[in-house]
């Protein structure tokens, strides 16, 4: 079954465009973590795990790799010539729930709601906009240049390069 994989065989499933240097990552039903594709630079050289934690997320992203373990630890790899690799540390207590990997940059959410932004910068990907008081972070993604990023108000919000519209919102009825 060459190029094809049933929802059985994996998941978490995310891929970047091809003209990007097409890398995809999966994680399987018993927590086994694969990455095909292009291999350069690392990008698919999956690190070893202690016999404790298993692959919970994955995101494949241009050049470098980010995941989620089982017991809330982000793992980078790849070609890290921006940082995009270099995890920052949690205060004790917190954990990462959600990381998605970008164009040379990497955007993640904690057990508390906060977003942390590491790696290339030069399209604003590093300046998340503000929440008013009581708001989270739910959820992320990266695009090439720009992330997007869900509150808990329900509210959407993007931010980073804005060459073709990435950028703005519509308004949902």
């Amino acid at each position: 079954m060459s190029g094809t994989a049933t929802h059985d065989q994996r998941r978490a499933i995310r891929t970047i465009p091809e003209k990007q240097m097409p890398t995809s990552a999966g994680i399987s039903s018993s927590g086994q973590l694969f990455c095909w594709g292009n291999r350069d630079s690392g990008r698919c050289d999956v690190p070893t795990l202690s016999s404790e934690e298993r692959w919970a997320d994955v995101s494949a992203g241009y050049q470098h790799t980010a995941a989620l373990t089982s017991n809330g630890g982000l793992r980078c790899w790849g070609y890290n010539v921006q940082g995009q690799c270099q995890v920052p540390a949690l205060p004790a207590g917190e954990h990462w729930v959600q990381a998605s990997a970008g164009h040379l940059f990497t955007v993640a959410v904690t057990s508390k709601g906060d977003l942390h932004c590491w790696g290339a910068n030069s399209y604003g990907q590093h300046q998340v906009p503000s929440l008013a008081a009581g708001e989270r972070w739910l959820q992320i993604a990266a695009g090439g240049y720009h992330a997007v990023g869900l509150k808990s108000t329900g509210a959407a919000v993007c931010w980073g390069r804005n060459a073709d519209g990435e950028c703005n919102v519509p308004a949902l009825p």
